[in-house]
């Protein structure tokens, strides 16, 4: 079993890269494995750093723009490596390739619709879909980078932000870039056993007449958000982002680039307010993704700065030190 165990984990390392500049990479990874860097565009130096105990590592290692780092990442006393390929795009911007081995036939993307407002009166697309350029990541995956546009999709950005607080590695080994420009996407699908699924999608997105992204952004400009939520509209959707804008679970979001089950809980079937504090808190505690939907009726919400019939994102819980009142 232990055997057994670290081979799955050497094979489907978690790794978040937090920062990648000229000179280091730094992030997250398993406790005591070790990673070796190698700059595969450059005849430089080899990079070496072992995961302390809190899941944390530095390795020194040359690049500059356009280079390819290769990490391999080695559980203790195995002899399998795990191998990622990440280039340097830029000051702490950067994109996950697929392995320079990779051979393949160009895949022809299927046709993508836009939500029913962007729609004209034959139901054809009243937008045009515009190539968009730049890094995949910019200073790791934080909550911060998922922004929700002009669709009624507040669980699909509530799941990327979860994701991107709690999960952070998922996020970026779920996308990879290919050689031919697009992206492999991987998510998961099947109840009991869930399985990976790949989705290849493109750049090309809805703009608005400023070029700014009609749907799920972010301000920073690195595509990740976008990417994921194109790859969710194509596996779930079919290429329609009217079928994701409808509402949804942010579980389900989940769900789909972990393949992790997640439990949803009724307020009215609870005891108390006191215990439905207790359970989110314990949740969020243990390091798992937590979300709440607010009721539809408005009128719950005047007196307090949050909306009606919308998903949040809970990131942490506590008590207030002056009153010791919980809050989330």
């Amino acid at each position: 079993m232990p055997s057994n165990s670290l081979r799955r984990s050497a094979l489907s390392p978690k790794l978040a890269i937090e920062s990648f500049d000229t000179r280091k990479i730094s992030g997250s990874s398993v406790p005591h494995f070790t990673i070796n860097a190698h700059n595969s565009s450059q005849n430089t130096k080899d990079g070496f750093a072992k995961v302390d105990g809190s899941g944390n590592f530095s390795l020194t290692i040359k690049s500059k723009k356009g280079d390819t780092v290769e990490l391999q990442l080695q559980a203790p006393g195995s002899s399998s490596k795990a191998k990622l390929f990440v280039r340097n795009d830029g000051k702490n911007a950067w994109s996950t390739l697929a392995a320079p081995t990779y051979v393949g036939e160009p895949v022809q993307i299927e046709q993508f619709w836009p939500t029913n407002q962007h729609t004209d009166e034959n139901g054809e697309p009243a937008i045009e879909l515009a190539h968009v350029t730049g890094p995949l990541f910019i200073r790791g995956v934080n909550v911060a980078d998922v922004e929700q546009g002009s669709i009624n999709n507040c669980y699909l950005a509530c799941g990327l932000s979860l994701l991107a607080h709690f999960r952070p590695e998922a996020v970026q080994s779920a996308i990879k870039e290919l050689p031919d420009g697009n992206f492999e996407v991987t998510l998961f699908e099947g109840k009991y056993r869930p399985k990976p699924l790949k989705v290849t999608v493109n750049s090309d997105l809805f703009l608005d007449d400023d070029g700014e992204p009609i749907y799920t952004h972010s301000s920073t400009g690195e595509l990740w958000p976008m990417i994921l939520e194109k790859a969710y509209a194509e596996h779930v959707g079919e290429g329609s982002y009217e079928a994701i804008g409808q509402g949804g679970k942010a579980g389900d979001v989940i769900f789909a680039f972990t393949g992790e089950p997640y439990m949803m809980h009724q307020i009215n079937d609870a005891h108390s307010g006191e215990e439905v504090f207790e359970n989110i808190s314990q949740t969020v505690k243990a390091g798992r993704p937590a979300s709440a939907g607010t009721y539809s009726d408005k009128d719950r919400y005047k007196d307090v700065k949050i909306y009606a019939n919308h998903t949040y994102a809970i990131l942490d819980t506590g008590n207030d030190p002056k009153d010791n009142k919980p809050y989330l």
